[in-house]
C-alpha cells in the first residue's frame, strides 16, 4: 500500500490538474455509517480535470478508478 500511496503523491506532485485520493478513501466509503468528507477537507479541486481513486477491493489485486472532470461535486447522502 505504501508503493501506491507514494506514486499517487508523485503522481498529483507532477500533474497540478490531477488530484489523487488516498487508498484509505474507497475502504472508508464501503464503510456503513462512514464519510469521506474528512479525507478531502482542505483540498483545493479548482483546477483538477481528472480525479484518480486507487482501489483494492479483492484483496490481491489494485484498480486504478480514473474520473475526467471539468468540475467536481462532492454530495453527501446520509440515510
Amino acid at each position: 500500500m505504501q508503493v501506491i500511496e507514494a506514486y499517487m503523491w508523485l503522481l498529483q506532485a507532477q500533474n497540478p490538474d490531477v488530484f489523487c485520493a488516498t487508498t484509505t478513501m474507497p475502504v472508508i466509503a464501503l464503510l456503513p455509517n462512514r464519510s469521506t468528507r474528512l479525507l478531502w477537507s482542505g483540498e483545493d479541486v479548482s483546477e483538477v480535470t481528472k480525479l484518480f481513486i486507487p482501489m483494492n477491493t479483492s484483496g490481491t489485486h489494485w484498480t486504478l478508478l480514473v474520473r475526467p472532470c471539468t468540475h467536481i461535486t462532492f454530495k453527501l447522502i446520509s440515510l
